[in-house]
């Protein structure tokens, strides 16, 4: 691969490593309102799922491009722009996105331990049995979150210290 082409590489991945955070968080953002607008209800957790795994994905693959255009930068010694901008930019975003995706699990599944308990008309704990609707429309999206929290700080890390191929 001839310098020129690598340096157009490079630029491209500091474009997109910065624009991609942006792109699918607002695409997101965008699928969310309009749910909530069509349905007029609050948003259903399957939602917050997608939601997050747009931003997720959208997030890994700005780091992984930024990556490559800051490895052009750091191994060829050549000025591209603000490569190290992108790189940490889509670190804080991800550690960010990160610890509200943990939450945000952590939380929806204390929830749905919530709605298995009851109190009778003396005043004790009753636990009630868990159903299929409870497992489909509490715990597993609880779970599904904790996964994608789980796999994305994975992803994220791997894009970020990932070694370029010249």
């Amino acid at each position: 691969m001839t310098s020129n082409s690598k340096a157009q590489r490079a630029r491209q991945g500091l474009s997109m490593g910065f624009a991609l955070p942006v792109i699918g968080t607002t695409i997101a953002i965008v699928l969310g309102l309009m749910v909530r607008d069509i349905t007029q209800t609050d948003l259903n957790i399957w939602i917050w799922v997608i939601i997050q795994l747009i931003i997720g994905i959208s997030l890994m693959f700005g780091t992984w491009y930024s990556n490559i255009a800051d490895q052009f930068r750091s191994k060829g010694g050549k000025k591209i722009g603000a490569t190290t901008g992108a790189k940490r930019i889509n670190f804080i975003l991800g550690i960010i996105w990160s610890a509200v995706v943990t939450i945000m699990a952590f939380g929806y599944g204390m929830s749905a331990v919530g709605k298995l308990e009851t109190y009778n008309a003396t005043g004790h704990l009753v636990i009630k049995p868990l159903t299929l609707g409870l497992v489909l429309d509490d715990w597993l999206p609880a779970l599904v979150l904790l996964i994608i929290a789980a796999s994305g700080i994975y992803l994220l890390l791997w894009a970020r210290t990932r070694d370029v191929e010249e």
